[in-house]
């Protein structure tokens, strides 16, 4: 081919490339604007979320974010994940002096630590919903609630407690 021939097939190429430009971005105006009629649309009949999910589309941000981290396989992929979070959180702190004492912030509180008295009994008693299954022990809350086995029950609770060992 001669030059003059090639120079306009260039140039009759650049202008239809040109021209195939200027269609699409044509046709891109159009579908933004369509997009952009939607999300008032949308927003007029208080459909909020597909508003913005149109939002997010029209300006190509994504909602969620995807692993940077790129691996050939997946225990690739672990020893990345563990090689990003050893250096994230270094190493444990150093603890020069370990045998500081610790002061007390009260000499004592009033805390009954002894065997369980009628009251707190009574009160553990009526916060027991009736209709429940019963507990490991087998004893269903409506037999504690409507035995009248208080003083039994409530001896056999201290014993359990001050003994450490549970009954047969």
């Amino acid at each position: 081919m001669s030059g003059g021939k090639t120079s306009q097939l260039k140039e009759v190429n650049k202008e239809q490339t040109n021209k195939l430009y200027d269609v699409f971005a044509m046709i891109d105006r159009e579908e933004l604007a369509c997009k952009v009629e939607v999300v008032e649309s949308a927003n007029r009949n208080s459909q909020h979320g597909a508003a913005w999910k149109l939002i997010n589309d029209i300006s190509g941000r994504n909602s969620s974010q995807t692993s940077t981290l790129k691996a050939n396989s997946p225990e690739e992929r672990v020893q990345l994940w563990h090689t990003h979070f050893s250096n994230l959180l270094g190493n444990p702190p150093v603890i020069s002096d370990q045998d500081t004492p610790i002061d007390k912030v009260f000499d004592s509180l009033p805390i009954h630590d002894g065997p369980f008295t009628n009251k707190e009994f009574a009160k553990a008693k009526g916060s027991l919903k009736c209709g429940k299954a019963c507990g490991e022990d087998g004893i269903t809350s409506e037999f504690l609630e409507y035995g009248g086995l208080d003083d039994i029950v409530l001896d056999f609770i201290n014993k359990a407690f001050t003994t450490g060992e549970l009954p047969t």
